[in-house]
């Protein structure tokens, strides 16, 4: 009988030493991935900041330069609207990217319609008033350019959801297998 007991407390031990083994190593691995995802947010909204000046600058001068020459109250209106539409898709990408608000996917969607919807009435703004080709270019470009993004950034989301629940699965698993063997 003491054999039988110290044979169950040897495997409870070895057991438990398995099972914090593979917390640690998860642990270890879902906090570099944090860290590496924290990185990679940071730089997005560094690069943000240091961008937004030269966009601004550049609205400024579409709508300065356009044949109907924009300027004052209500280009600084346009110019902000644009600006804070952008600066709330990527706030949206970057909550549904840290896994806090993964209902912030679909506003994506909806800030990109809403952000291309004010390009083009600035486009249509600028068409009614005779605005140059060369304008009308750029900003169908831009438009391009917010769609392809918004396709890019929706499947990039995509992927991490799945490898997310790819990896909830497995530590879902792991955990049952051993709490079942304590």
């Amino acid at each position: 009988m003491s054999s039988l007991f110290t044979s169950i407390l040897v495997f409870t031990a070895e057991a438990g030493v398995v099972l914090m083994i593979l917390f640690a190593v998860y642990g270890f691995l879902y906090l570099k991935r944090r860290k590496h995802d924290r990185h990679i947010t940071q730089n997005l909204v560094k690069d943000f900041r240091e961008e937004l000046p030269d966009r601004r600058d550049q609205l400024h001068t579409i709508l300065a330069e356009s044949s109907v020459e924009m300027d004052g109250e209500k280009a600084e209106e346009k110019v902000n609207y644009i600006l804070n539409k952008e600066k709330s898709i990527y706030l949206h990408a970057i909550q549904a990217f840290s896994g806090k608000h993964r209902s912030m996917l679909r506003k994506i969607n909806e800030d990109v319609g809403e952000l291309g919807g004010a390009y083009r009435n600035l486009v249509a703004y600028l068409n009614e008033n005779s605005a140059s080709a060369e304008q009308l270019q750029e900003l169908n470009d831009k438009i391009e350019q917010l769609e392809q993004l918004n396709s890019t950034v929706q499947k990039e989301l995509d992927d991490t959801n799945v490898e997310l629940e790819r990896i909830m699965s497995e530590y879902t698993a792991l955990y049952a297998r051993f709490k079942d063997e304590i």
